[in-house]
């Protein structure tokens, strides 16, 4: 689902990263699913010629993956978090979610804990197992 809303109540002051960590939290208190932060971002450090320089993705790293997963009840369950005020997906982002959905995951734009009760909620009752 490729649903993005915006929330006038949170401030621009609070980060995509508090917003991230704050879920992560909660995914670990929950318990009974699987979940990890993907980071797919250039990393910058010294290359080959001991300059300091943001090295290339690896080969067959993808643009747009997102930020949180979640593996539940033998579902994928993808979140990207994005702020309520300022975030916007890229192409890349809408691109990859499009294709998760194509595939048979879940995949949700989510800007609280909240969010991630309803994503996994529909998640769970969208595909039950047999």
């Amino acid at each position: 689902m490729l649903v993005q809303k915006k929330d006038s109540r949170i401030s621009k002051k609070v980060l995509e990263k508090d917003i991230q960590r704050e879920i992560l939290e909660w995914l670990d208190k929950r318990g009974g699913v699987m979940f990890w932060r993907q980071n797919n971002g250039a990393v910058f450090g010294r290359n080959n010629g001991g300059n300091m320089a943001f090295r290339a993705l690896p080969k067959f790293s993808r643009r747009g993956i997102p930020d949180i997963w979640v593996i539940m009840h033998g579902r994928c369950v993808a979140l990207e978090v994005k702020h309520p005020k300022t975030g916007i997906l890229r192409p890349e982002q809408k691109a990859f979610g499009e294709e998760l959905i194509r595939n048979g995951a879940c995949y949700y734009v989510v800007t609280s804990v909240d969010d991630v009760k309803v994503a996994l909620s529909k998640a769970d009752h969208m595909y039950p197992l047999k």
